[in-house]
C-alpha cells in the first residue's frame, strides 16, 4: 500500500499549465528526463505540484541520480505550499526511514496533514493505512471509516467503493448491506467496474436486496464489458449454469477466456475445464493442460489437482506418474484435502524410488510457485 504520489494535476493550473501537464504526463509515461526538463523550471519558480514531482524523480533516481536528501528537500518545499501529495510522501519517508531517521510520530503527522487539506486521494490513502495497518499506524477500522467517508462524501469514487466495503463487511461500522449498496451505486454511477461487479454479486446472493438474477446479470455484464475479471467469471458461470439466462456454453467459454487472458487464475482453471470437456469450444486436451498449468503455477489448488490428473491419464501430455504425484501433492499442500485420495491412487503405480523423485519435484515446483506469488 505504501506508494509515493506524483500525479493528479489540479484543474486550476498556473500560467505554465502546458509545461506542467506535459511534465507530469512525461513522468507517468516513464520519460523522466523530459519530465525533469519541463518541471524543474516550474519547481524553481515555486510551483508545488512540480516540486513534488521533482522530489519523486530524485527519490527513485528517475532521470537523475538517486538522492533521498534532495527528494526530501523538494517534498518539503511543496509541503510548505500545502501540496497534499508532498505531505504524504514525507510521511512515507519518515515511516520507512528513507534518507532520514525513522520517526513514526512525524510520519503520522504528515499523513494527517495530507488528508486534512481536504484532498480526497489523500483521505482515501490515510483510510487505507488505518484499514491495513503499517509500521507506524495501528490498524483501526473506525479511523479508516472516518477518513474514507470524507473522501466518499466529496464524490471520490475510490472512497465510495471502500466505504461500501466497510458497510458490507462491518469493518468499523455496524454491518449494513443496504448502506453498502447505496455507496456502491454511487461509485458504479461514475463507471467504477468493481462497484458494478459488487452490486451484481449482491443481487445474485440477496445481500441487502431481494435476490434478482436478471439484475445480477445486468450488473455483471456492465462490469464484465468494462474489463472486470471477477465479473467476467461470474457472468460466464451464469451462462454455464443457465442461471438467470438460457444456458449457453459458448458464451460461458468466451467470458471465461476474457478473464483468463487477464491472468485471473480461477478463470484460467475454468478455461482448462472447458477445453478438457469440450463445453462451448472444441475439446482440446493440450489447451486444457496449457490453461491448467497457468493457474497451477500461481497456486490454484484445483488447477494443480486437475493438471496432476492430466499427467496421470496422459491427456494432453505424455503420461507421467511423477509429474502427476508432484502436482497433486501441491494441491494438497495448497489446501485441497480431497486430492489426497487421488495421490493414494497414483502411488499404486509408482515405485518407492519414483515416489521420492516425485516428492523432490513437488518441492522444486513449490519453490518456483512461491517465488512468483506476491508477498
Amino acid at each position: 500500500m505504501n506508494m509515493f504520489l506524483v500525479v493528479a494535476v489540479s484543474l486550476m493550473l498556473p500560467v505554465q499549465a502546458g509545461n506542467l501537464e506535459d511534465g507530469i504526463a512525461a513522468a507517468n509515461a516513464g520519460e523522466y528526463k523530459t519530465a525533469l526538463r519541463l518541471l524543474m523550471p516550474l519547481a524553481k519558480q515555486g510551483n508545488a505540484i512540480a516540486q513534488n514531482a521533482i522530489g519523486w524523480l530524485y527519490l527513485g533516481g528517475r532521470g537523475v541520480d538517486k538522492n533521498s536528501a534532495e527528494a526530501q528537500r523538494w517534498f518539503r518545499k511543496a509541503a510548505e505550499l500545502g501540496e497534499p501529495r508532498a505531505h504524504w510522501n514525507l510521511g512515507l519517508m519518515y515511516e520507512d526511514g528513507i534518507g532520514i531517521e525513522q520517526d513514526c510520530e512525524k510520519a503520522v503527522m504528515w499523513y494527517h496533514k495530507s488528508a486534512e487539506q481536504g484532498n480526497a486521494i489523500a483521505q482515501v490513502n490515510v483510510g487505507e493505512l488505518y484499514a491495513s495497518g503499517s509500521r507506524c499506524i495501528k490498524k483501526n477500522y473506525v479511523e479508516a471509516v472516518n477518513w474514507t467517508r470524507l473522501a466518499a462524501e466529496q464524490g471520490d469514487v475510490k472512497g465510495q467503493l471502500r466505504l461500501g466495503a466497510h458497510y458490507a463487511h462491518g469493518w468499523g461500522v455496524r454491518q449494513d448491506r443496504k448502506e453498502a449498496l447505496r455507496w456502491y451505486r454511487k461509485a458504479a454511477k461514475q463507471g467504477d467496474v468493481e462497484a458494478q461487479y459488487r452490486i451484481g454479486s449482491m443481487y445474485e446472493h440477496g445481500e441487502g436486496v431481494v435476490p434478482d438474477q436478471a439484475e445480477a446479470l445486468k450488473w455483471y455484464r456492465k462490469a464484465a464489458e468494462g474489463g472486470n475479471a471477477g465479473a467476467q467469471v461470474d457472468l460466464a458461470y451464469m451462462y454455464y449454469s443457465g442461471k438467470g439466462v438460457p444456458q449457453d456454453y459458448k458464451q460461458a467459454a468466451s467470458w471465461y477466456k476474457k478473464a483468463a487472458e487477464q491472468g485471473f487464475a480461477v478463470a484460467q482453471r475454468l478455461m482448462g475445464y472447458m477445453y478438457q470437456h469440450g463445453y462451448g469450444i472444441s475439446q482440446d486436451y493440450g489447451e486444457a493442460v496449457v490453461w491448467y498449468r497457468k493457474a497451477a503455477e500461481v497456486g490454484d489448488a484445483k488447477a494443480q489437482s486437475n493438471l496432476g490428473g492430466m499427467y496421470y491419464k496422459g491427456k494432453g501430455v505424455p503420461q507421467d506418474y511423477e509429474q502427476a504425484y508432484a502436482w497433486v501433492t501441491l494441491a494438497i499442500n495448497y489446501g485441497l484435502e480431497q486430492a489426497r485420495q487421488n495421490r493414494t491412487i497414483i502411488t499404486t503405480r509408482m515405485s518407492p524410488t519414483s515416489i521420492r523423485q516425485a516428492e523432490a519435484l513437488a518441492r522444486e515446483l513449490d519453490e518456483k510457485i512461491k517465488s512468483r506469488l506476491p508477498e
